[in-house]
């Protein structure tokens, strides 16, 4: 009776553990989805906000946060969400925003600029975006060609862009885009709007022209400018009305289309800058953004307008934070409790000395070398700071030097920007920065002056500055400390479009006085993001460099420990046959070798592969990976007889020329047929080296004795793995595929003498065990228990272990993820599958048994690939790699001890049994690649999706078949059997 309440006991226990594994990765993945939420307080400060526009039902749409953000406010001001941008997938420097109602639903559009990663270099994209259900497609691209406005009508959209020297508007319509006008303007423009109700077009040019084109006409009207000066900004055409704001003047202005020769102030404060305007739907309204916050001004129709500045606004999400953060607190509880045999297997491990010393030398080693490492990069970069600013300084002194003072003095109006004088001016200043851009320095250059009290754009590199244009940054005192001062500042600043470091510097006359102030300087945001992913990559080169040395230290004193071992025997004939064999370092380096190539093979062979063999691409792509992880299969079954006829050393050192031979292949040609029959022979060469190894671990006597070799085994193909996907992430980069393949090749000369040393091993010394009845293959093979594990778990968890090789990569280096950084991921799963794994199967055979461990294990491999379905991108795809590593750190280990405790495979014979896993096993990674290329032809998502739901199939049917066979109690302390 006792027993009996144990057992539901801890079948109760096992119950609740699932329900809080579920529970806790639906927490996780809500939290994660709300992610944005998780760090706003109740109220939300605008920052660098770019652009302001209306939407339906008053809501209101702010870009901000260096265009990366869209803030949607209700009626009432209230926040009420956000979308979060800066990635190609979605939106990425957004530019504007309109919505409109299409089918009763929301829809927006977002006009955004990308910079896509080519084999070419970065290349600018202006696209627009539709957001609709929470899901992003882009509509429209149209290059480096600039998008000045977009506006949607009854659902239809209407794109006004740049067109060559001219402007264009397109309808994008279900059948297409379709051009509704297209004129040539010649000017540089700054700012368009179309009218859509009445077909009129307005430009702002940066020579500081209002300019409009009526109807159907093709030729500009030239608005007068009511007064000495005029610089539209953030024109906005809407129901025959014109607006836009004068950033001379500090106003807003309108006119009527058919009444250009009047100019109506609508309001006006000083030194107001909003170069972007959005009008509502009922006109009486308008929105604007100083590039810091954003301005409402009402009361547009009735001639007494208000304005109301948003420096923040009440976040309505508040509660929805506290809750998320609720959620996250919840989740990391539950994975405490799930995790609770931790503490005491960290205790036990402390009592093991060696294995203290192990980890702080390891810790102490890597800690050392990535701290050293982030040092020396922060200070190369402070460094590289100092010799840009020293650098400016003599460019400003080359150009004040060169630079002639009364050409710059006498432009003053609009007509000067198209004299001779300013011709010359910017010929000799462009020939200058030119040879500064042939050193490598990319520099830019602005002019300003103060006029009349106020510093003014003057001319500038790029020659997009207006026509005296005041200027309206917030660190303007700087440039008067340098007018009133005549001191040179360097300066470091962060406004909407970027970040910037730059040098100020006073220009003076004859006569000593300050005529204008030069500023030289660079962009740092681009220079800011490659500084991060150059720090990340050298500190996870060096973790990665150290990482790999510690493990070939620590390997080499367990090989040194072995023949240590051997060398004290008293008795030889004595010993155990696997004593004499060191099975860990010979699968170590013949998986260090064969891994070198899992970061690139599936890339290398997409690229190489020009249709020779009239195969999809996607399927071509996994044909040499598979083609290796065959021959594994099918010679895992001729390495048994050919054991049994040549003994262990030879087929060992068949397996080490033959690997070899494969290696040579793939490193002296370049073509897919040559990279095709390399892994051929490396399959060929792996399977005879792990089925012999594997032979002579089921030799072992007793079962301690078997379980310390298969430990073994699996030690060393999981260091190797490590070791070579650490080696690979170093290699790649400087040699290729051609220096990896060459240093696997390397690694079979030490192999090659660790078997020839090692001592020869027969079948028939098995003959020492105990003799017990035996079975024939057909009653071994054709019952539910053992074809069933095999052909519905080992089989569809092997081939899904593919997500690694093959889904991954291709994924991965499509969305910008480069083939060095793939394996230094590689091998962080690795180190996590070595130092998790033990305790981790461990844990779970013991707290489950066997059999519920092998369940959990092809369910959780269902849920991994379930993951990315739900949310396919990036960030969960890589989760998913590290979450297969802990599934399968444990899951090797529970499906070998599972399979070997059936009682089918004791009375077929256990080397026999194993060898039909094996088969099985390397089956299963050689049909992984092809089916998921197969299934890729779908599309990502739903390829991994019909995968995830034939895994979980048949799971959910193996389970049904065998429960009545195979749940037992579990037996305190260790392994279990089974019925």
């Amino acid at each position: 009776m006792k027993k009996r309440a144990n057992n539901g006991n801890k079948k109760k226990q096992l119950y609740t553990d699932l329900l809080l594994l579920a529970v806790m990765l639906i927490l996780l993945f809500i939290v994660y989805r709300n992610r944005t939420g998780l760090f706003l307080g109740r109220d939300y400060t605008f920052s660098t906000a770019a652009a302001a526009v209306y939407g339906q039902d008053g809501r209101k749409y702010v870009i901000d946060e260096g265009k990366s953000v869209i803030n949607i406010l209700d009626k009432d001001g209230v926040l009420e969400k956000r979308l979060k941008g800066g990635r190609a997938d979605r939106f990425y420097y957004a530019q504007s925003v309109c919505e409109t109602v299409r089918d009763q639903k929301s829809v927006l559009y977002i006009s955004d600029i990308a910079y896509i990663e080519t084999e070419e270099g970065t290349v600018e994209q202006n696209r627009v975006m539709e957001y609709s259900g929470g899901k992003y497609r882009e509509v429209y691209n149209s290059g480096e060609e600039q998008i000045f406005e977009i506006k949607a009508v009854d659902g239809v959209l209407h794109i006004l862009k740049q067109d060559d020297y001219g402007i264009t508007l397109l309808k994008l319509t279900q059948d297409g885009t379709a051009t509704l006008r297209s004129i040539y303007c010649g000017d540089a423009l700054c700012a368009a709007s179309a009218d859509l109700s009445t077909g009129c077009i307005a430009i702002a040019t940066k020579r500081g022209a209002l300019r409009l084109a009526h109807g159907t006409s093709d030729t500009w009207e030239t608005v007068r400018p009511d007064a000495e000066h005029l610089m539209p900004q953030g024109v906005c055409a809407e129901n025959g009305w014109i607006y836009f704001s004068d950033f001379y003047g500090g106003r807003i202005c309108r006119l009527k289309e058919t009444q250009t020769e009047k100019i109506e102030t609508v309001y006006q404060e000083e030194d107001l800058k909003l170069s972007v305007l959005g009008l509502s739907p009922d006109t009486d309204s308008l929105l604007g953004c100083d590039l810091v916050s954003f301005y409402e001004i009402t009361g547009v129709q009735s001639g007494a307008a208000k304005s109301t500045y948003f420096t923040q606004v009440r976040y309505s999400g508040f509660y929805m934070t506290v809750l998320l953060w609720c959620a996250l607190a919840a989740a990391l509880i539950m994975l405490l409790w799930l995790l609770r045999f931790l503490p005491s297997a960290i205790v036990k491990l402390t009592y093991h000395e060696s294995a203290l010393r192990m980890a702080a030398v390891v810790l102490a080693v890597l800690s050392v070398s990535c701290f050293i490492a982030w040092s020396l990069i922060s200070e190369q970069h402070k460094k590289e700071d100092l010799w840009d600013v020293s650098d400016m300084k003599l460019v400003t002194d080359l150009i004040v030097n060169n630079l002639d003072v009364d050409l710059l003095a006498g432009i003053t109006s609009q007509s000067d920007y198209a004299g001779s004088s300013y011709l010359q001016l910017r010929e000799k200043l462009d020939l200058l920065m030119a040879e500064t851009l042939e050193e490598g320095k990319d520099y830019y250059y602005v002019f300003y002056q103060v006029r009349d009290g106020k510093l003014c754009y003057l001319l500038n590199y790029y020659d997009t500055a207006l026509c005296t244009e005041p200027f309206g940054r917030m660190d303007d005192t700087y440039y008067m400390d340098v007018y009133n001062t005549r001191r040179s500042f360097a300066l470091k600043s962060t406004d909407a479009d970027g970040q910037w470091l730059y040098v100020l510097t006073p220009v003076e006359n004859e006569a000593g006085e300050c005529i204008a102030i030069l500023e030289i300087g660079t962009d740092l945001s681009y220079r800011t993001v490659e500084r991060r992913a150059e720090t990340f990559n050298i500190i996870l080169s060096v973790f990665c460099s150290s990482a790999v040395m510690v493990m070939l230290i620590v390997e080499g004193l367990f090989l040194l420990g072995f023949y240590e071992r051997k060398r004290t025997f008293q008795d030889p004939s004595k010993a155990d046959i696997t004593q004499f064999v060191p099975l860990r370092t010979i699968i170590l380096l013949s998986y260090a070798a064969a891994t070198l190539q899992d970061s690139f093979i599936t890339v290398l062979s997409s690229k190489l592969y020009q249709g020779q063999l009239l195969l999809p691409d996607s399927v071509a792509a996994g044909l040499p990976l598979s083609a290796n992880l065959l021959m594994m299969a099918v010679f895992a079954a001729v390495g048994g007889h050919m054991m049994e006829k040549a003994g262990s050393k030879k087929t060992m050192i068949a397996g080490v020329v033959i690997e070899s031979t494969g290696f040579l292949i793939c490193a002296l040609t370049d073509s897919y047929f040559g990279i095709l029959a390399g892994n051929i022979f490396m399959g060929i060469g792996l399977g005879l080296i792990n089925v012999t190894c594997n032979a002579i671990a089921a030799m072992a006597e007793g079962t301690e004795m078997v379980a310390q070799a298969f430990a073994d085994i699996m030690a060393g193909s999981l260091s190797g793995l490590a070791i070579g996907a650490g080696l690979a992430a170093l290699l790649y980069p400087i040699g290729g595929n051609r220096l990896a393949y060459t240093v696997a090749a390397c690694f079979m000369v030490p192999l090659f003498a660790l078997c020839k040393k090692s001592r020869d091993v027969r079948s028939d010394e098995a003959s020492r065990q105990e003799e017990k009845p035996r079975i024939r293959f057909t009653a071994f093979f054709f019952n539910r228990r053992v074809l069933g594990f095999l052909a519905l778990i080992l089989l569809p968890f092997m081939a899904s272990i593919s997500y690694r090789e093959y889904f991954f990569p291709m994924f991965a280096t499509e969305n910008g993820f480069p083939e060095v950084r793939i394996g230094q991921l590689y091998m962080l799963c690795g180190l996590l599958v070595i130092y998790i794994g033990p305790y981790l199967s461990n844990y779970v055979i013991k707290r489950f048994g066997t059999f519920g461990s092998i369940m959990i294990a092809s369910i959780a491999m269902g849920l991994n690939m379930l993951l990315f379905v739900l949310v396919p991108n990036l960030v969960t795809a890589t989760l998913g790699m590290f979450m297969l590593s802990a599934i399968t750190s444990f899951a090797y280990t529970c499906q070998y001890t599972f399979f070997e405790e059936l009682p089918d495979s004791e009375q077929y014979g256990n080397g026999k049994s194993m060898g039909v896993y094996s088969v099985f096993e390397n089956l299963g990674q050689t049909i992984g690649p092809v089916v998921y290329g197969a299934l890729l032809l779908l599309g990502y998502r739903k390829g991994v999706a019909l995968f995830c739901f034939m895994m979980l199939l048949f799971t959910a049917v193996y389970f049904a078949a065998t429960k009545a066979d195979h749940i037992k109690p579990a037996i305190p302390g260790g392994t279990h059997g089974q019925s």
